[in-house]
């Protein structure tokens, strides 16, 4: 694989439909029965496609005893049922607001409510922040735990990684000729353009195999969310030995904040 590799944006929503329209006939009571049985069927699909869970996650993994911290948890499936927090003795705990969203596309219905909290910090030290919990349908849901360390006031916090690269193979040793998937991942929490790889993919002593287009999706990494493109390629070893796999670098263009000129950065891996 040659030259450079651009990540792909999100691919937009298919736009649906079939450009076929039902008949006009009317029975009694005024409604098109294709219509009708188009929407009964619309309607069951889209509330079997209800997702439920719960997750948690926090602005910043590190501050100090005067920061304040952004908690937000989010209970996918309903938008009246209420998380259960873990036990936070080491902050004091101020709701600040809660959302609803509702979405359907492409016939799939999804129910969201963000709860959002302020957390101030009591004390130093290094805290689990516990699994969240929450009741839907008779079922109980818990979100991951995750660690969040206060410093002193005179300490400066690390500036947790905003973007970054992982690689990785689901069988290091493998036989000459057995299939390994190879996954190739780029995180982010901040958003960006112009995504380019400097390095090709190029594996010595590998035939390989592209499995699938750019993957994009969202997961959380010690309570912080991140936007993640991913690539995945199944490799063929050729010859007995060690054989190294490449180092990648990736450049891309930062979007900063408001009224901040854009910035380039780089991310590699080896």
């Amino acid at each position: 694989m040659g030259g450079t590799r651009r990540i792909p944006p999100s691919p937009p929503f298919s736009k649906g439909g079939t450009g076929i329209h039902p008949d006009n006939s009317l029975p009694r009571g005024g409604v098109p029965i294709r219509s009708l049985l188009t929407f009964l069927l619309f309607t069951f699909l889209a509330t079997a496609s209800l997702a439920q869970g719960i997750r948690v996650t926090i602005d910043r993994g590190e501050a100090t005893i005067q920061d304040r911290l952004i908690l937000t948890v989010t209970v996918e499936g309903s938008q009246s049922a209420r998380p259960q927090l873990p036990e936070l003795s080491a902050f004091q705990v101020y709701s600040r607001g809660q959302q609803s969203q509702f979405n359907m596309v492409n016939g799939r219905t999804t129910l969201s409510a963000t709860y959002n909290y302020m957390l101030v910090p009591q004390r130093t030290g290094t805290f689990t922040i516990g699994p969240a919990s929450v009741e839907l349908d008779g079922r109980t849901y818990q979100s991951q735990p995750f660690s969040v360390r206060i410093l002193d006031a005179s300490a400066t916090p690390k500036d947790a990684s905003t973007l970054f690269i992982t690689a990785q193979v689901a069988n290091p040793s493998p036989y000459v000729g057995e299939q390994v998937i190879y996954t190739w991942r780029f995180y982010r929490r901040v958003q960006v353009q112009d995504a380019q790889l400097l390095t090709p993919f190029a594996f010595e002593g590998f035939l390989v195999e592209d499995l699938g287009e750019v993957r994009e999706y969202t997961t959380t990494r010690g309570g912080q969310e991140f936007a993640v493109s991913e690539i995945k390629k199944a490799l063929f070893p050729q010859e007995q030995g060690k054989l190294t796999l490449p180092a990648t670098q990736l450049q891309c263009q930062v979007l900063a904040a408001f009224g901040d000129p854009p910035r380039w950065g780089c991310a590699s891996r080896s």
